[in-house]
This record gives structure tokens, sequence and C-alpha cells, in this order.
């Protein structure tokens, strides 16, 4: 039974290299790499565009863009004063 042959693509590690995988199949991303993109992107908007971050690491736009509206890691948020009155410790 011949088996399916995914294409596969070498990741972009940046100073991340041990603590990443070598190779991923085209149109997924590493850990590393998500991070590293979604960090670049927040450093450098115009820069790394949905398109460009899609053509980069062969993604599809939609999922880019999905990706870029709904994960949005190192941002940290206070609650205002009020609200924290109203918690209560159990």
């Amino acid at each position: 039974v011949p088996c399916k042959h995914e294409e596969k693509r070498i990741t972009k590690l940046g100073q991340f290299e041990h603590l990443d995988i070598k190779k991923v199949t085209k149109g997924k991303i590493s850990i590393v790499e998500a991070l590293m993109l979604l960090n670049n992107h927040k450093l450098h908007p115009k820069i790394w565009t949905a398109e460009k971050i899609a053509v980069e690491y062969s993604l599809e736009l939609t999922e880019v863009n999905s990706l870029l509206e709904f994960f949005i890691p190192f941002t940290m948020k206070e609650f205002p004063k009020e609200t924290r009155k109203a918690i209560k410790p159990t």
C-alpha cells in the first residue's frame, strides 16, 4: 500500500534552534515559529503583514488572519481597581 508523502519545509529557527523541531509539514508551523511571527507582527506590523507571514511560512492567508486576531501573546492587561474589589477571595 503506497503511503501518502507529505511535503515538508525546514523551520525558521532563529535563536531557539535547540528547542524546536527541524522540519514541519507545509501549511503548519511550530510553537517557536508561532511565537516568533506573532512577536514580529506585534513589533513591526507594517513589515510583517498577514500576507508576508502567509508566504514566508507557507500558510493560508485566512488562517494567518485568524491567528493574528485571536492569539495575542505578550500582552498584559490590568483590571481596574473597581473590578478588583468585586472579586472575593475564597
